[in-house]
């Protein structure tokens, strides 16, 4: 275990009151939680809490969290490093709020503060300062205090196909631009939902007013960055405990939890290519993939390009499904607009067909799989019997007899002329066809062994390619991707 120096605590006639901790951590602290006490007095107006470690060019990574008695408050936002110190900072003030921390009452009483040790390779010197003020609230460190503002959620009765991007990050954790300038230029890329989805914090949508534009919905989310991969809890306005190892807390509590508050646990960037595994790669063990919804098979470009980190994702996901796990495969930006960054919001663009533009309806269509994903052409696909069942893309063909005719339609527009559409049969690419001209193109294949035996597990799904690698975002051709049209017996045949 680290190393703790005791406690100092210093009252001063004037000005705050303050407390701090120094102390040591070592690599065998990596991965952990260490916890500590922080008083706080009745008519408390502001607290600050300041993370100083030693980063050693980065190899040592530390988080920062605040609870009350009523449970979170507040995750520390980096700060301007000086020299080999990084600095982690969160002010929580009554009436107002900094990024990444919740707004209210300061209720007296032992409070707690806890640093996560995300990654300790090397010898990790720390110093912790609170502040706790009485008087009027300031804004250093972490910027500008700003009054929470009510959240307009934008409504349309009508069923069809929405875009949006599933996966972006606001300055309330590491993102560049804030919540309210995201949701403009989501509108400006012509969206009709966005998720804003900052890590370990929920706190993003308390910026939408009501004279934000009604073109975009503001979708609900956060990442659970945990140190066993990282998940998007879609449609959860409040905190998801993501301390996965904390006690007996386990990644399937984890996700029960986003369920119950109405949620969809996705899966992000299950592979990263090259990238070292014990980043944000997926990694938990022991998951129920029954309580999982979704999972985010087209991240770009941040862990595609050149990496083959995409590939490796959908292959998980072609596993996934051969086990006969009806997980959606989803895709997101992963955009943070950071300086030098090339993630363009809307790339991919997630398609949902949902029955109204509604937080709700979108949600609903993610779990039914009514999704494909696509940096441009749009693809229909569909599945018909000779008995007239028909399925769209997330649906379940029912089929009567072994050797039942099954038709897959697929309509492309917009895909280059010499791109590659590819139907996928069980995850093993089965038909393809080149685009032979521009607009509408359409083409019909017909499979009269879908299941093969009684027990058979078919899906099919359609992917579109580029002619070549390098025109697609991410450089592995990927154009557009659906999900899978479902096959099943009614009845149990007689061999």
């Amino acid at each position: 275990m680290g190393t703790v120096l005791p406690l100092a605590h210093q009252r001063r006639n004037a000005g705050p009151q303050a407390y701090q901790y120094r102390g040591i951590f070592h690599t065998e602290d990596s991965n952990q939680y260490f916890s500590y006490p922080l008083i706080i007095p009745s008519g408390t107006q502001q607290v600050v809490i300041d993370l100083a470690y030693t980063s050693n060019n980065g190899s040592n990574v530390l988080g920062l969290q605040v609870f009350d008695r009523n449970g979170f408050r507040g995750r520390g936002r980096s700060l301007e490093a000086e020299r080999d110190w990084h600095r982690v900072a969160v002010v929580i003030a009554a009436g107002c709020r900094t990024k990444g921390a919740v707004s209210g009452e300061i209720a007296p009483g032992v409070w707690t503060i806890e640093i996560d040790t995300y990654s300790i390779k090397n010898c990790c010197a720390f110093e912790l300062e609170t502040a706790i003020y009485r008087g009027r609230p300031v804004p250093e460190p972490g910027g500008e205090l700003e009054q929470d503002l009510p959240l307009q959620l934008p409504y349309t009765q009508r069923p069809g196909w929405y875009r949006g991007d599933l996966h972006v990050h606001s300055d309330e954790s590491d993102g560049a631009l804030d919540a309210r300038d995201l949701l403009r230029l989501a509108v400006i890329r012509g969206l009709d939902f966005l998720a804003i989805t900052d890590h370990n914090v929920h706190t993003a949508w308390q910026q939408f007013t009501p004279g934000l534009p009604e073109f975009c919905l503001p979708l609900n989310g956060i990442e659970l960055s945990t140190y066993y991969g990282h998940g998007n809890a879609l449609g959860v306005s409040e905190w998801v405990d993501w301390r996965i190892g904390l006690g007996k807390y386990g990644v399937n509590e984890m996700i029960r939890q986003v369920q119950e508050l109405g949620g969809i646990f996705s899966i992000n960037h299950p592979r990263t290519g090259k990238l070292p595994q014990d980043h944000a790669c997926w990694r938990a063990e022991e998951v129920d993939y029954s309580l999982v919804g979704a999972v985010e098979i087209w991240n770009a470009p941040v862990y595609s390009n050149g990496t083959g980190a995409n590939q490796q994702s959908r292959r998980f996901w072609d596993q996934l499904l051969n086990q006969g796990y009806r997980i959606t495969g989803i895709g997101g930006s992963d955009a943070h607009y950071l300086e030098g960054s090339r993630q363009p919001l809307g790339i991919p663009l997630t398609y949902v067909y949902a029955r109204s533009l509604s937080q709700t309806g979108i949600i609903t269509g993610i779990k039914r799989g009514n999704v494909f994903m696509t940096a441009g052409p749009i693809v229909d696909f569909t599945a018909t019997t000779n008995s007239g069942a028909k399925a769209m893309v997330g649906e379940e063909l029912l089929l009567s007899k072994r050797q039942e005719l099954i038709w897959l339609q697929v309509n492309v527009k917009d895909a280059p002329v010499g791109s590659s559409v590819r139907l996928v049969k069980n995850g093993e690419p089965w038909m393809s066809e080149a685009v032979s001209h521009d607009g509408l193109f359409s083409i019909a294949w017909c499979d009269k062994d879908a299941l093969g035996k009684p027990d058979g597990l078919t899906w099919y799904r359609v992917e579109v390619y580029a002619p070549e690698q390098a025109n697609s975002p991410g450089g592995d051709g990927l154009l557009a991707i659906t999900n899978p049209i479902y096959c099943t017996a009614t009845v149990s045949w007689i061999a």
